[in-house]
């Protein structure tokens, strides 16, 4: 298995466990796993579109059922969250945006 097809499968796990606990719109993939580019050095950065945020014991919830460890949490703010930690020897960040303020943002650009 390649370097990438190793960081999609680790985000769909990612995305399977947060499917149970959070209501859950989107998720993206994004760097060098998303582009289908990454090697041994890469890590993995996903977005995962909600209609509310989670709350810290949920974002553990996820990373747990992934074994996911060392957590560091990547501060909260009204429309994002997010959270740092290792799995499976990789550095992952998951982060959750509410999808009506990216649709108010859309909404700006056009």
């Amino acid at each position: 298995m390649d370097a990438t097809e190793h960081l999609r499968g680790l985000a769909g796990a990612i995305v399977e466990s947060a499917r149970g606990l959070v209501d859950l719109r989107a998720a993206l993939l994004v760097g060098s796993a998303g582009r289908g580019d990454a090697d041994c050095y890469s890590d993995l950065d996903l977005i995962v579109y909600v209609d509310s945020l989670p709350s810290d014991r949920t974002i553990a919830l996820i990373r747990e059922a992934v074994g996911g460890t060392n957590p560091i949490a990547r501060g909260r703010v009204e429309h994002f969250c997010g959270e740092e930690f290792e799995l499976d020897g990789v550095r992952t960040e998951v982060s959750f945006g509410i999808v009506s303020q990216l649709e108010r943002r859309f909404e700006q650009l056009v």
